[in-house]
């Protein structure tokens, strides 16, 4: 596998190291090491005819075209500039190459229109030199690794004694490394780097691999960077290694002044490498160059940055979150390595030792077995779940460089700059071209039908299809597009590149697509070109695959289906990103069109399946809900809805007259509940993968591989496990054809039963992830205080909530509680709540410490809450009112009927999310 990185860098803005233009391209071929180096200056393009100062933009104001072209002929910041590329519209553009990156973010950010600035000369180092990384070596050294220190309190006299030097007045910087665990792929051993004054230098070798041991961190650290050097890492990756271990290794390298292997050879390198020795966190860099942390005041890298020239690196954490979402489309329960491992392997880490404590030599076997566990989980997790081969296999078939990997914009970026003959302008600072796009009308997304009854009067952004059928049906079939939004960009041939211009004739084929933007049908244009040719790839990698499982070959397997799995999601993606303003690529006209395409595709499927005599019960995006007759077997109702596909895909090629786009059979359900939109549960009988096998799983023992469910309350994580566990046997139950009475019976029993104390707890708490860090200037009465640590959070909303540094903004009912925990119960400061954890919760209404207005409190074990008074009747006006009104309702039941089990609670949704939090 490969990586890519800019090896050179020279004394920049008041001396600090700018990036130059040589790019090294470091590989393995036949199991050899081999690096090569290329001169990739970054460039942007741009027209001199239309090439201006921005508003507020600081720089020359051009007024005519000569003056720009004798500005960059003339200029020693630019290494080139010659006539080179086009815009979608053919008009010509110049190449302008500087010597720096920082100049090229200059001119965007202060003159317009700019093109094709956006490709990092790591990603277009692989396009201009056609460079194919699929052909490098597949296997990769890997280094998972962590680190331990040890921790100092703020009154600890003894701080500098055990601390040999510090820089910074930060948390990063005021710790000693005192235990570093790796584990390599390639050897299959553990080697850990260990230091305690009251230690001599000492080499061990044990069952599981070396330990090397000295006096001093320095001493250490020294010897730690003198052995990653020599061991040739491809990928280093740690549980939150972006924001604890890099970090803390880099500042303490710095302070401690730790010299690089390769100091001896300094000013005799080529390719701009070590012209000078190296000292500090950039050691770990076979090339001598790691970026400073730069995220919260130089405290964090963030999660996709690659500070350490020559090697990947991979926050497993963060990385692992999104493969497994992705996979599963379930949320980790937290992101604390132990609560991760206990729920995907049943089994945790080892208790903690005190990292305060100044005496961890008397303990130190069962300290350094907790470093060695910590790597151990993450070893297992990369091997069960594949997550860094996902990410370095799409790298390898995308042509990228590996950070490029990591969000579906980037991928996207370097498919079109490969595939297109244009180049597109580059989003910067242009508020008048912002202030444009505000004033454009919304988006219009996918059809979902309404299962309710049309009203008298829409409003006037209501542009749903009624459907009339909420409650419970008998046979329902579900027939969707395979792919939908792929196969409309192929088949409407949309791109920027097909679209028909002002001026251009209309030939009487021509596309037609959102408010009369019309496409020509020929030639293909570049964004259905790379679908298409995304589609083969995928079909190469799943014969492949076929051909490993055939051969037993799991590791092969695996690989391959890693590979068809990571095409086949950056083909979904393209839609989205299409629809994204901030994406260079982005066309408006070409996103619409592909959703309009998608609606009417719908909507065409829905009027033919019911000229069949099937009615429509529901449909959402590329799918479409069929009944069938209740007194058909389950056999005919396979054949009629295998029928009607071939018929529908036949219709619907001919009318887009294009055979992308085919409709499939997913699931027969022989029930099929629909309380509103996007709120359905039904019982497979038949489904694409199983087939009519799926009958062989036990709805009683394992629901969930024969219930199909949408936004019902028992899929949400917030739904306490009664909650969860009745409304599945209320469906059960519904599914086969018990009566209102004996349903709502059973319904009324439990509640009782909550109420007179009779559940467990374990069944009454619930979940709640906390998906923003705690804000630093509330405490949870919402009372503002003072912090002065250095790292605040910032509150922030609408999309800068999204912001790896935003807080909750005010007291949202998660982060209250939380704090309130944080306050209360948290044994200590490395156990408080903080941002991705999942938290459990309960209402109560007495303690020992005052309680949230709501009486809603967090806890982690049932035993920290033993004092606390449960709310019985507010457990079940939640869990079992709240969550069964949404089948009450849909089945015309009075929800009412349940309140004789306890006073009834004018409860608020607090569950739902405000605007702004």
């Amino acid at each position: 596998m490969t990586n890519i990185s800019i090896c050179e860098q020279s004394p920049g803005w008041k001396g600090r190291p700018t990036d130059g233009h040589r790019v090294a391209v470091r590989y393995r071929e036949d199991g050899c090491r081999k690096v090569d180096f290329y001169d990739q200056y970054p460039r942007f393009f741009m027209s001199p005819k239309t090439f201006r100062l921005l508003r507020n933009g600081r720089g020359i104001d051009f007024e005519t075209t000569d003056q720009v072209l004798a500005y960059f002929k003339n200029n020693e910041e630019i290494h080139s500039f010659v006539q080179d590329g086009q815009t979608e519209d053919k008009q010509p553009l110049y190449r302008v190459e500087c010597y720096t990156s920082a100049k090229v973010r200059y001119f965007l950010n202060n003159y317009g229109p700019v093109y094709g600035a956006d490709l990092p000369q790591e990603d277009a180092v692989v396009i201009d030199q056609k460079l194919d990384l699929e052909s490098h070596d597949s296997d990769y050294h890997v280094g998972y690794f962590d680190i331990e220190a040890l921790q100092f309190r703020g009154d600890d006299p003894d701080k500098m004694d055990w601390l040999e030097n510090t820089r910074l007045n930060i948390w990063q910087d005021n710790q000693m490394v005192n235990s570093i665990v790796v584990y390599s792929n390639f050897t299959k051993q553990y080697t850990a780097f260990a230091c305690h004054p009251k230690w001599e230098r000492q080499n061990t070798k044990h069952e599981w691999g070396f330990e090397y041991r000295f006096a001093t961190e320095r001493e250490m650290l020294t010897r730690f960077a003198d052995w990653v050097f020599s061991m040739d890492f491809d990928v280093l990756t740690g549980w939150n290694s972006a924001g604890y271990d890099f970090p803390v290794l880099y500042h303490r390298m710095e302070s401690l002044d730790i010299p690089h292997p390769m100091n001896s050879m300094a000013g005799q390198c080529e390719n701009g490498l070590f012209r000078r020795q190296v000292f500090g966190g950039a050691v770990l860099s076979p090339y001598g160059i790691v970026d400073p942390p730069s995220f919260k005041g130089g405290r964090e890298y963030k999660w996709q940055y690659q500070p350490i020239r020559g090697i990947d690196t991979l926050d497993m954490m963060v990385a692992f979150r999104r493969l497994y979402k992705d996979s599963t489309n379930n949320e980790l329960p937290g992101n604390r390595l132990e609560t991760v491992a206990q729920t995907l392997f049943g089994r945790g880490k080892q208790p903690s030792p005190d990292f305060f404590s100044k005496d961890y030599d008397k303990d130190w076997d069962e300290f350094l077995q907790y470093n060695i566990r910590d790597v151990e989980l993450l070893v297992e997790i990369d091997n069960a779940y594949n997550v860094i081969n996902s990410f370095k296999s799409m790298q390898a078939f995308a042509g990228c460089q590996f950070k490029s990997t990591f969000y579906a914009t980037y991928l996207a970026r370097t498919q079109f700059e490969r595939y297109a003959d244009w180049k597109s302008e580059t989003p910067g600072w242009n508020e008048e071209q912002q202030d444009d796009e505000d004033e454009e009308e919304k988006l219009r997304g996918a059809i979902v039908m309404n299962p309710e009854k049309e009203p008298q009067e829409r409003e006037p952004d209501d542009y749903d299809v009624y459907t009339d059928s909420v409650g419970l049906h008998d046979w329902t079939v579900i027939k969707d597009f395979a792919g939908l939004y792929p196969s409309m960009m192929v088949s409407q041939n949309t791109c920027s590149s097909t679209k028909v211009r002002p001026g251009m004739e209309h030939l009487p084929d021509d596309i037609i697509g959102h408010n009369g933007v019309r496409f020509r049908r020929s030639p293909m244009g570049v964004l259905p070109r790379i679908v298409l040719d995304l589609d083969k790839k995928r079909d190469e990698y799943k014969a492949l695959l076929k051909e490993a499982e055939a051969n037993g070959d799991k590791k092969g397997a695996l690989k391959w289906n890693t590979m068809q799995l990571n095409v086949k999601r950056l083909r979904a993606s393209f839609y989205g990103i299409m629809a994204f303003d901030k994406f260079s690529w982005y066309d408006r006209d070409v996103a619409a069109t592909i959703t309009k395409g998608g609606r009417d595709s719908l909507l065409y499927i829905k009027k033919l399946a019911e000229e069949e005599g099937h009615r429509v019960v529901f449909g959402h995006t590329d799918s479409i809900f069929v009944t069938m007759p209740s007194e058909w077997s389950k056999e005919q109702v396979l054949a009629e809805s295998e029928r009607v596909c071939t018929l529908l895909t036949e219709r619907i090629q001919e009318k887009l007259q294009s055979d992308a786009v085919v409709v499939d059979l997913e699931v027969i359900m022989d029930r099929y509940f629909i309380a509103k939109k996007n709120r359905y549960a039904g019982r497979k009988v038949w489904d694409d993968k199983k087939g009519f096998k799926v009958l062989d799983y036990d709805i009683n023992t394992d629901p969930w591989a024969r219930i199909k469910m949408s936004g019902m309350e028992a899929k949400q994580t917030n739904t306490a496990p009664v909650g969860r566990d009745v409304q599945i046997e209320t469906l059960k139950k519904l599914f086969d054809g018990k009566s209102e009475r004996l349903i709502q019976r059973d319904v009324k029993k439990l509640v009782r039963s909550i109420v007179s104390g009779q559940q467990d707890i374990s069944q009454m708490k619930a979940n709640v992830k906390v998906g923003k860090h705690l804000p630093h200037h509330l405490d949870w009465r919402g009372l503002e205080i003072n912090c002065d640590c250095g790292v605040c959070p910032l509150p922030k909303t609408g999309d800068e909530g999204k912001d790896e540094d935003a807080c909750y903004v005010d007291n949202y009912w998660s982060s209250t509680i939380s704090l309130w925990y944080n306050e209360h119960l948290s044994p200590n400061s490395t156990e408080n709540i903080q941002k991705g954890d999942s938290v459990s919760w309960i209402f109560v209404k007495d303690g020992p410490t005052p309680i949230p207005t709501n009486g809603i409190i967090a806890f982690r074990e049932a035993e920290e809450i033993a004092e606390y008074t449960i709310d019985y009747e507010a457990v079940a006006q939640r869990h079992v009112k709240n969550v069964m009104s949404t089948i009450y309702r849909a089945m015309g039941w009075d929800i009412r009927t349940l309140d004789s089990g306890f006073k009834h609670h004018l409860l608020e949704s607090f569950l739902d999310t405000p605007a702004q939090h």
